[in-house]
């Protein structure tokens, strides 16, 4: 967003409000459509494959 992350965090409901319109805008002028009934990627995705894994080992050895 261009926003340094104090600032980010200090943005108020009505401003980020007003953000948010302005990405819709122009991401619809790029074509994007709340309307549309089309796959997508994220439609083919399978919930049940998603944390079969209760402990994440990947990010053991950064963490810790």
């Amino acid at each position: 967003m261009g926003l340094e992350p104090q600032a980010l965090l200090a943005i108020t409901g009505p401003e980020l409000r007003a953000i948010y319109e302005k990405y819709g805008r122009y991401f619809a002028h790029l074509g994007a459509r709340l309307d549309s009934n089309e796959d997508t990627f994220i439609s083919h995705l399978d919930p049940q494959r998603f944390n079969r894994h209760p402990i994440d080992v990947r990010a053991d050895k950064y963490y810790h």
